[in-house]
């Protein structure tokens, strides 16, 4: 048997059998920080989102959960956000959000990191959304599932 025989017959297996790639990147990434006055404190709520894209032409990615590392200027993470969605279909992207709510101690190295004017955001009440580029996944778990099989469970889902 000649070796591109060989390689054709075990690349048409791989393709044939369904190997899921699990989601390496996340796009539209941003963070937005709001702030109330909650019986006399100030409260911090930071909402990180990103889109998490499933690159996998037949397999529905399930019970995803992975961290999300966010660093400023290819340098150290400066946040870790932990991030699950329930099923991402073949070809599509889903948006997830993580919202965390903080103290001014908590909030206050991220404020100075990313130079927010925590003056402007207590006036404001929240401040725009910020993009963020340096993001990348670590510890990324997920169930897959055919299609087809996914559909039918919705539909029985559905019926009962």
């Amino acid at each position: 048997m000649s070796f591109k025989l060989l390689v054709g017959l075990l690349a048409l297996f791989m393709v044939h059998t369904g190997c899921v790639k699990l989601p390496d990147r996340v796009s539209s990434a941003s963070l937005r920080i709001n702030y109330a006055n909650v019986e006399g404190q100030g409260e911090y709520t930071v909402i990180f989102s990103c889109f998490i894209e499933n690159d996998n032409p037949n397999r529905v990615l399930v019970n995803l959960t992975a961290d999300v590392q966010v660093s400023i200027g290819q340098g150290a993470i400066i946040e870790v956000f932990p991030v699950e969605a329930k099923a991402i279909l073949p070809f599509s992207d889903e948006m997830v959000e993580n919202v965390q709510v903080r103290t001014r101690e908590e909030i206050l190295p991220l404020i100075e990191i990313l130079n927010i004017d925590e003056d402007a955001l207590i006036k404001m009440g929240t401040i725009r959304p910020i993009r963020l580029s340096d993001v990348r996944f670590s510890n990324v778990r997920s169930s897959q599932m055919k299609i087809n099989d996914y559909l039918k469970g919705k539909i029985n889902e559905k019926n009962n």
